[in-house]
């Protein structure tokens, strides 16, 4: 899972060539500590 870019505590998230995100392509840090929905990358 690489991070793209970065925008106060927001992600954006690529997988490698041979996977497949499953999920949000953008992820989110709350003040709290706590994360919106992450995606994991699955092989193909």
């Amino acid at each position: 899972m690489v991070i793209l870019w970065e925008m106060i505590h927001v992600f954006e998230v690529q997988c490698a060539a041979w996977y497949k995100r499953v999920g949000p392509e953008r992820v989110r840090c709350y003040s709290n500590g706590m994360w919106s929905a992450v995606p994991v990358c699955n092989v193909l």
